[in-house]
């Protein structure tokens, strides 16, 4: 069973909150895919995401994928 790790959530709360101060939106294509979907996975209760938003996310993903591939 592998070992879970032990965050604290302290330390947590003040890395996002940097990181959320941080956050330029006009970077959203430096965002990496775990980022992007982290970022629509937390939002705010009253802000729902868009079907269409979480698929363009996984198409941009598979398009780096296959630049990567058609390159190397």
């Amino acid at each position: 069973m592998p070992k879970k790790k032990i965050v604290d959530l302290a330390q947590y709360r003040q890395e996002k909150a940097q990181t959320d101060k941080n956050f330029d939106p006009s970077n959203k294509d430096d965002l990496s895919f775990e980022e992007k979907l982290q970022k629509f996975i937390h939002r705010p209760l009253g802000e729902t995401g868009s079907k269409n938003e979480l698929i363009t996310i996984f198409e941009e993903e598979q398009l780096k994928k296959d630049r990567e591939d058609d390159e190397g």
